[in-house]
C-alpha cells in the first residue's frame, strides 16, 4: 500500500508541474542545437592503411601503440610544418587493427580535410621509416593512401538536439523533486495528523474566484427554483 501511495504521489507531482519538464527540455534541446551548430568546429576524418606482418598479437599491439607515440609524431609535425605539438597530434590519430588481420588503419580527424589526409599519409610513411630503427621491425608496407573526405563527421545537429531534449526531461524531473523536497507546507490530512498528533475531523476547501462564482451561480439557481415552486403553489391555491 505504501508503494502504491508513493507511485501515486510521484504521478501527482509530474502532473502538477508537467509544464516545468516541457520548458526545461525545450530549453536544453535549443541550447544543445545552437551550441553544436555555431560553436562546434566541423571535423573531417580519413585514413591510410598499412600491411603489418606482426607474428604475435603482442607485437601488433606494440606497433599500434608506437604509431601514436609523440616521439615518432614529432617527425610528422616537422615534415608538414604543423602548428601543434606532437602530443596534440597524437590525440587526433587512432590506429586500429582491422578485424584481427594484418591490416592496420591509421584514422585521422582534423578541421581541414586536406590536412587530415596529409597527416594520415605522413604518419604511415614516418612509421615505416622509423619503426625498423626503434624495434627492428621491417615487415610493413603501405596498402592504400588516405583520400580527401569532404563529409563532416560531427554535423549531427538533430541528434544532439534530441539528446539535449532527453537530458532536459531528466533535469526537469529532478527540479520537480527538489521543489517538492524544499516545500515544507502541510499537503494532506495524514501529514497534519502526524505533525499535530491529533485526528482530523474535517477540512475546509480552498477558496478561489472560480469556486466563489460557481457557488454564487448555484445559489441563484436554487433561489430561482424556489420562486418557481412558490408561484406554482400560489396558483394551485387560487384555483382551489
Amino acid at each position: 500500500m505504501e508503494n502504491e501511495l508513493s507511485v501515486k504521489r510521484i504521478f501527482e507531482l509530474m502532473k502538477k508541474r508537467v509544464w516545468l519538464i516541457a520548458v526545461v527540455s525545450i530549453l536544453f534541446s535549443a541550447l544543445c542545437g545552437i551550441y553544436s551548430f555555431y560553436f562546434t568546429k566541423t571535423q573531417y576524418e580519413t585514413s591510410s592503411k598499412l600491411i603489418v606482418n606482426a607474428t604475435t598479437p603482442e607485437m601488433m599491439n606494440t606497433l599500434l601503440v608506437m604509431i601514436k607515440e609523440p616521439t615518432l609524431l614529432e617527425n610528422v609535425v616537422k615534415e608538414l610544418n604543423l602548428n601543434i605539438s606532437p602530443e596534440e597530434l597524437s590525440n587526433s590519430i587512432t590506429p586500429e587493427n582491422v578485424a584481427g588481420s594484418q591490416l592496420v588503419e591509421i584514422k585521422v580527424i582534423d578541421t581541414n580535410p586536406r590536412i587530415a589526409k596529409e597527416i594520415a599519409d605522413s604518419t604511415a610513411k614516418v612509421f615505416m621509416s622509423q619503426i625498423p630503427n626503434i624495434l627492428g621491425f621491417k615487415d610493413t608496407k603501405i596498402y592504400s593512401y588516405a583520400q580527401v573526405n569532404e563529409q563532416p563527421t560531427n554535423n549531427d545537429y538533430l541528434k544532439k538536439a534530441l539528446l539535449g531534449f532527453v537530458v532536459g526531461i531528466i533535469v526537469g524531473i529532478g527540479f520537480i523533486f527538489l521543489l517538492d523536497f524544499l516545500d515544507d507546507t502541510v499537503k494532506s490530512e495524514e501529514n497534519t495528523e502526524l505533525l499535530l498528533g491529533i485526528p482530523v475531523f474535517g477540512s475546509i476547501s480552498k477558496f478561489n474566484k472560480k469556486n466563489t462564482i460557481l457557488e454564487k451561480n448555484e445559489m441563484l439557481r436554487l433561489e430561482e427554483r424556489g420562486e418557481t415552486y412558490g408561484n406554482s403553489e400560489q396558483k394551485v391555491i387560487s384555483l382551489n
